[in-house]
Formats: structure tokens, C-alpha cells, sequence
């Protein structure tokens, strides 16, 4: 009934959430599968939160929430994607075009790739 339970969940969740589980046991096998499906678990929750607020038009928060993601995995091209539009909707041009540069140099440097989205088709329609 109440739909505030959720959002409160969710918030809290985020709140919570630290890293990586087990970070200074990166490479033990033992520990992969579950860093990586409660590391799955958490993304989910951002992005959904980071949703929520954007729809409500609090972009800021949206902006903060994505950032933590942004931090988590600075590779992940579809959270970079809203962030960087979200930027452009909030009018923070100059963050949204370093945000850009700075993943575009992170995929050349570890992949020799270029992002899957330029930079001018998320001013033409930031939505």
C-alpha cells in the first residue's frame, strides 16, 4: 500500500552499500560469484533510484547516485550514457563533456574502443 516503502528501501540500500565484497580478496575464486552478484544487485539499485529521482526531476540526486555507479565501474557504457544526459538536462555542459572524454580515454586506453554513443547525439536528445 504504501509507495513510499520501496523508494525507502532503495535508498537504504544504497546508503549501505560500501563496495565490492571481499575487495582485498579480489582474485579468490571462492569469493567471485557472490562480489559479483551483489555487485549486480547494488547497479541495479542505483540505476533504478537514480530513476526514480530523475522522473521526479530531482537531477542532482539522480546525478549523485550515478556517479557512485560511475565510481563502481567507470567502464559500464549505459550508466556513463545517463549520466552524461543527465548532465546535459541539468545544463552542466562542461561536466558532461569531461564525463564523455574521460570514458571515451578509458575505453581507447583498455579496449582500443570508441563508446557506443557520441557525445552530440545525447545534446541533440539528453532525454
Amino acid at each position: 500500500g504504501d509507495s513510499q516503502v520501496p523508494l525507502r528501501a532503495l535508498e537504504r540500500a544504497v546508503a549501505l552499500y560500501r563496495g565490492e565484497l571481499l575487495a582485498e580478496f579480489r582474485y579468490a575464486e571462492w569469493a567471485i560469484e557472490e562480489r559479483e552478484r551483489l555487485s549486480q544487485i547494488a547497479a541495479d539499485c542505483f540505476r533504478r533510484l537514480a530513476k526514480i529521482h530523475a522522473a521526479a526531476g530531482d537531477l542532482d540526486h539522480a546525478i549523485a547516485l550515478l556517479d557512485r555507479l560511475v565510481a563502481l565501474d567507470p567502464l559500464d557504457g549505459p550508466t556513463q550514457r545517463a549520466l552524461i544526459a543527465l548532465c546535459l538536462r541539468r545544463g552542466r555542459y562542461g561536466r558532461a563533456n569531461r564525463q564523455y572524454s574521460l570514458f571515451q580515454a578509458r575505453l581507447q586506453r583498455q579496449f582500443g574502443e570508441r563508446p557506443d554513443f557520441e557525445l552530440a547525439e545525447l545534446i541533440a536528445d539528453p532525454a
